[in-house]
């Protein structure tokens, strides 16, 4: 319960995030035509590093001390985050694309965009790449001060994320079909190993956070 409790924090404080996150989905998409897994990929890790972001500028962690909240809570509610912030990516690109779609059908000359809504493996490979990235931050985030760690966490996104973005592509471009072998076994594969990556990064950030002092 403390860990839905916090959770729900979160999305609470980041009201106005969001709407900066679908401001910066549409400028990208519309207007520099970015790809939309590099997009909701880049809304999530925003959305999670904001979220890390809130917490140290509000001493959070210094408040969980007075509270019937332990620690363990509060680690796991920053990585079972992840797939709702990647829900909300999605649902904000489905939006931006949809937009996008119905403005260019129904007549507005003006249309310097080629979109269409994406498919089922864009979410695939786009939650695999979070995952994989939020695997990486949370242990870095957890551990040092934010002004420390925030030039080496842009460098997680920017190498981490060209790296999986790269691997995503080329094994997109086998044109695997959604379901059946060779993709549902592949699949498969790199779910499991995500998962596992991403559990591992969390016992090494619980490890870290409950030796932290505060």
């Amino acid at each position: 319960m403390n860990v839905w409790r916090l959770i729900v924090k979160d999305l609470r404080v980041q009201k106005y995030m969001f709407l900066v996150a679908l401001f910066f989905a549409f400028v990208n998409m519309v207007l520099t035509k970015m790809n939309q897994l590099v997009t909701i990929v880049i809304l999530a890790y925003m959305l999670i590093t904001s979220s890390i972001q809130y917490d140290e500028k509000q001493r959070t962690s210094v408040l969980l001390n007075c509270l019937p909240i332990t620690r363990r809570s509060f680690v796991a509610s920053k990585y079972l985050s992840i797939f709702l912030y990647t829900l909300i990516s999605v649902v904000m690109v489905f939006l931006v694309n949809l937009a996008a779609l119905l403005i260019a059908r129904f007549g507005f000359n003006y249309n310097p965009f080629t979109l269409s809504l994406f498919t089922m493996q864009d979410v695939f490979w786009a939650l695999v790449c979070i995952m994989v990235l939020a695997a990486l931050f949370f242990p870095i985030a957890l551990t040092f001060d934010w002004n420390m760690m925030q030039y080496l966490l842009f460098v997680v996104l920017a190498v981490g994320g060209t790296g999986l973005f790269l691997f995503a592509n080329w094994v997109k471009s086998l044109d695997w079909p959604l379901t059946g072998s060779p993709f549902a076994l592949q699949a498969a594969v790199i779910v499991f190993a995500a998962l596992a990556l991403l559990y591992g990064s969390y016992r090494v950030s619980l490890f870290l956070y409950q030796k932290k002092d505060f």
